[in-house]
């Protein structure tokens, strides 16, 4: 399993690495986290090597425990400050204020309370057919069961990418049930993961087995981590959650006004004409 879950880490790190470096691109230098990556990738594929599990010994690597942790702890070190100096407090008044500036410029708005997830919201909105599709970098939605998930819609780029999953669970060989399972094996805000089980072992564990419950009864050797509530998850993502709009007609965006800035306006008031949102 310790050689499975190596694998597992060595080709994600892989993956991301080849990103940051075609992002990055010339002579920029990597972030911290692209660092980091790169370095846990050596650590990774040398553990491979001394465990047999690679027939070639990594070109170029060679690494000393001390040297390495300190390494780690600079990189760490600089990653928190990066982090540190982005974080402000949101508060309810910069809501408010984003929620009457939409107003404003004619389209509707709807705040999650605590007892349900934005994401599920959202994914019913996409699933009701009131709206194409959800502009997230969440997948989350995809768990909630939203059939399409746009991401990069916020940020500035010259692509968007968009996830129907339909088509995926179809290329996957998964149902709604068991895709969700998968995004509980690899790691959600609702409950801890399985013991060197990473995100490639976990497709072939639930494509093998169906179930989480079947995994654990089909293969004693793996052992959930502390906090593992697959169940509490599941009925997350599985809840019926009722969507705030119903049609389309309620959130048609209106011709933004300038009258109406800055000044308390409901968008659903009787009379107020909406013209879809597409």
């Amino acid at each position: 399993m310790a050689v499975a879950w190596l694998a597992d880490n060595a080709a994600r790190l892989a993956s991301s690495s080849t990103a940051c470096v075609a992002k990055a691109g010339g002579n920029r230098r990597l972030t911290v986290d692209a660092r980091i990556n790169a370095l846990e990738l050596a650590i990774s594929r040398i553990l491979l090597f001394r465990l047999g599990a690679a027939t070639e010994e990594p070109d170029g690597v060679a690494l000393d425990a001390r040297c390495t942790l300190q390494t780690l702890e600079q990189l760490s070190s600089e990653r928190l400050a990066t982090l540190s100096r982005r974080v402000e407090s949101l508060t309810p008044a910069h809501i408010d204020d984003c929620r009457r500036l939409l107003d404003s410029l004619g389209f509707a708005t709807h705040t999650a309370d605590g007892h349900v997830e934005s994401e599920a919201l959202c994914a019913a909105l996409v699933r009701q057919g009131v709206a194409d599709a959800a502009c997230s970098e969440d997948l989350d939605v995809l768990a909630f069961g939203g059939q399409r998930l746009l991401r990069g819609f916020y940020t500035p780029a010259d692509e968007m990418m968009l996830i129907d999953a339909d088509i995926a669970l179809a290329e996957l060989g998964l149902t709604r049930e068991s895709f969700v399972d998968l995004c509980i094996l690899c790691g959600t805000d609702f409950s801890a993961t399985l013991e060197k089980v990473g995100p490639i072992t976990a497709l072939k564990l639930i494509r093998q087995f169906g179930s989480i419950e079947r995994v654990l009864e089909n293969d004693p050797a793996i052992r959930p981590r502390d906090g593992f509530q697959f169940q509490v998850a599941r009925d997350v993502f599985l809840q019926d959650v009722r969507p705030p709009f119903t049609d389309r007609a309620q959130v048609v965006p209106r011709p933004a006004s300038s009258r109406l800035a800055g000044q308390p306006f409901d968008p659903f008031a009787p009379g107020v004409q909406h013209p879809v949102l597409q």
